[in-house]
Order: structure tokens, then C-alpha cells, then sequence
């Protein structure tokens, strides 16, 4: 005897000996399926900024907007994309604040954001993470290593974030004033479930 499966692609029956297996195939695919899930951020006690020393000064901005999706399989993170707003990049400060968004340094009249994606998640014990993937900035996409360090205890959830930037690997070669060539980005993730 064979039955139909609902929703079954093309005309043919399954035969019910393979019926067992169709189940088993399809519940096997639901329950691997459900072990990778995004993680939502706590924004009010999450924070992304950088900083870089420009003159005898080491200047420190934070993005107003930005969005994060990380994928955790079981409980370990196994993808990581950002996108930030550029344009909600502050210094608190007017001047530094239209320079750093102008043409000769973000740009962000024709770059308006920043993409970072890693599917390349390593641990090296004691709460500390490698996630290997690339910066696309200011038009240009380059590799980027990103430190990922828990803090306090694993169920606390939260995460400080670093990674060191060629600012000159991104097309930011025109300054006015004396900037170093490393830009460091930094942040706190707080996960709301993991």
C-alpha cells in the first residue's frame, strides 16, 4: 500500500516502507536546524565606538547606530555580521565630526555604511575568540581579525569586542592634521539570549 505525502513534490506516492525514513530524515532536519539561532543584542548595555590618536591626542568616537546578528550553533558562536550607520559616528565634536565624515576620510555621502561579516569563529580558551572575516569601509573590503573576550561568568553574556585598523588599507590617506595609521575599534556586546 502506499500513501501520499502532503505537499509532496510530483505525482509519485512514497511507498510506506520509506515512510519511516522520510519522518525520520525530515525530524532529524528540524532538530539540527533549530540548534543554530541569532542571538539578540541588549542595545542599552551594548556600545561600539573607536578610536585614533590624531596629533598629540588620542580621540574617541561611538556609533549612534549600528546592528548586530550573531549566530550561535548549540552554544557556541559560529557567525558574526555588524553593519554600522556611519554617519551616527561622534566625536562630540563638531569639527572632528564633519572631517571624520567628509570625503577625505569615511565618506559617507557615498559609503553610508560598514559591513563586517565572520564566518570564521576560533576559540583559544578562557573566554577568548578569534572572529576571522571581512571589513568592507569607505568602499574598499579588506580581511579583519576581531578579538572577542568574555566577561565575568558565561551566563552573563557579555562580550568586549576589539580589532586594529589600517586606516590607510581603506582609502583614508588624506588628512589635514597628523593622524596615526591605526584605527582601534572597540565595543561591550551584551547578548539578550545565547
Amino acid at each position: 500500500m502506499t500513501t501520499r505525502v502532503p505537499h509532496a513534490p510530483g505525482p509519485f506516492p512514497i511507498p510506506k516502507d520509506t515512510q519511516m525514513r522520510t519522518v525520520f530524515l525530515c525530524l532529524f532536519w528540524l532538530a539540527t536546524a533549530t540548534l543554530a539561532s541569532a542571538a539578540n543584542i541588549d542595545r542599552d548595555a551594548s556600545t561600539l565606538g573607536f578610536s585614533v590618536e590624531i596629533g598629540s591626542d588620542t580621540k574617541y568616537a561611538i556609533f549612534g547606530d549600528w546592528r548586530a546578528t550573531i549566530t550561535t550553533q548549540e552554544t557556541v558562536i559560529s557567525r558574526v555580521e555588524v553593519i554600522v550607520d556611519i554617519a551616527s559616528a561622534s566625536f562630540g565634536d563638531r569639527l572632528f565630526d564633519s572631517v571624520m565624515l567628509s570625503p577625505a576620510w569615511l565618506d559617507v555621502g557615498n559609503h553610508p555604511e560598514a559591513l563586517f561579516v565572520a564566518d570564521l569563529i576560533e576559540s583559544s580558551g578562557a573566554g577568548l575568540h578569534t572572529a576571522t572575516g571581512s571589513l568592507t569601509l569607505n568602499g574598499h573590503e579588506r580581511s579583519l581579525a576581531v578579538t572577542i573576550r568574555e566577561v565575568g561568568a558565561s551566563t552573563d553574556q557579555t562580550f568586549n569586542v576589539s580589532a586594529q585598523v589600517q586606516r590607510l588599507d581603506f582609502g583614508m590617506t588624506d588628512t589635514a592634521v597628523p593622524v596615526a595609521p591605526i584605527v582601534t575599534i572597540t565595543g561591550r556586546v551584551r547578548l539578550l539570549n545565547r
